[in-house]
């Protein structure tokens, strides 16, 4: 899909969106009360968000989001642990906050 994004070379990195589409299967996966799913999409989400902090860290206003995120990040990660499909459904929906924030950084 990132691939897909990248065709038409937007100016808010492809991560984003990516980190947007995985943020709203973790709600999903919530939902479902999906486990399996939901540490895949936890893998991918990790993935993303590594290649994506650096160019955050790098822009001034990116840095707080940064940070933001990554006690998101943190929470859904317990929500997993604790097998807690509520407060993953609640958690997501505020990395998506985060990461519809983040888009406001490149713009």
């Amino acid at each position: 899909m990132g691939d897909l994004y990248a065709l038409y070379h937007p100016i808010v990195p492809v991560e984003v969106m990516m980190l947007d589409y995985q943020e709203r299967e973790l709600v999903l996966d919530g939902m479902e009360i999906d486990w399996v799913e939901a540490a895949a999409d936890l893998t991918a989400v990790k993935a993303i968000w590594a290649k994506l902090k650096p160019t955050l860290a790098a822009n001034s206003d990116g840095a707080k989001s940064g940070d933001d995120y990554d006690r998101s990040l943190a929470a859904v990660v317990r929500d997993l642990e604790q097998k807690d499909g509520a407060r993953l459904i609640l958690d997501a929906n505020k990395g998506l906050e985060l990461v519809d924030a983040m888009g406001t950084v490149f713009k």
